[in-house]
């Protein structure tokens, strides 16, 4: 049966890049389960099935551990972010950089880029320090939230990719919140383990699930100064 997840990602790759082992296995687990939906002719996987995840969601609590959405844009979308976003440094941009999933609610990314040596890196783009949006607490007070400015090399390698994901934050997008664990954060909403996929992480790869997410990621922001990421030094570059 062929895997149309990973098809839209190979169909999209730049010359150079590579695919990660780790990253493939993962998509081959996700349609082995059935944890995908399809939208206007576009496919895009889960770590747990959105359907439960959606009827467990109450407002203390729910199942499913980490909210992740892998995809890639279709061709004619990816050319219009490139010519809204990098302007000028599009062409480059479009050679060493692809995104593969939405890390967050608020619009954060993770990507596959080619460095300066070629290798190709997973990599994490905030959303940006802009609100970009407010909302009335419990109490009537109107609150804002702003985005997700983490953007640098996430991890070293793709499975402390795939263990960052099986730690069970509610998104992955908030380098703030890696030196606690789940659930400690103060945040309202209890994010119960996806331990399904924690024990094939486990299984699969023969490791162990980090506590904190600062085991296997050194955050760093766009606010960073200096700039000593690599990732996030090109970034700045990009979007002058």
């Amino acid at each position: 049966m062929s895997n149309i997840l990973l098809q839209q990602l190979e169909n999209a790759l730049p010359a150079g890049m590579q695919i990660p082992e780790e990253l493939r296995q993962l998509y081959q687990w996700i349609e082995d389960n059935g944890y995908y939906s399809e939208n206007e002719g576009i496919r895009y996987g889960y770590l747990y099935p959105q359907d439960k995840l959606r009827e467990s969601w109450k407002e203390e609590e729910r199942e499913g551990g980490t909210d992740i959405a892998f995809s890639v844009l279709k061709n004619i979308d990816r050319e219009e972010v490139l010519e809204n976003y990098y302007k000028k440094h599009k062409d480059e941009v479009r050679r060493r950089l692809l995104v593969f999933a939405q890390s967050g609610a608020n619009g954060s990314e993770c990507a596959l880029w080619l460095d300066d040596e070629g290798h190709t890196q997973i990599v994490h783009i905030g959303s940006g320090p802009a609100p970009v949006c407010m909302w009335l607490d419990d109490e009537g007070n109107t609150q804002i939230a702003s985005g997700s400015v983490m953007t640098c090399i996430l991890v070293k390698n793709a499975l402390d990719f795939l263990r960052l994901l099986a730690i069970g934050y509610d998104e992955i997008c908030w380098g703030e919140d890696y030196s606690l664990p789940p659930n400690k954060l103060g945040i309202n909403t209890f994010v119960h383990p996806n331990t399904q996929y924690q024990e094939w992480v486990q299984n699969t790869f023969h490791t162990t699930i980090p506590k904190i997410g600062l085991e296997v990621v050194t955050p760093h922001s766009m606010c960073d100064e200096p700039i000593t990421d690599p990732f996030l030094k090109w970034f700045f570059e990009m979007t002058e």
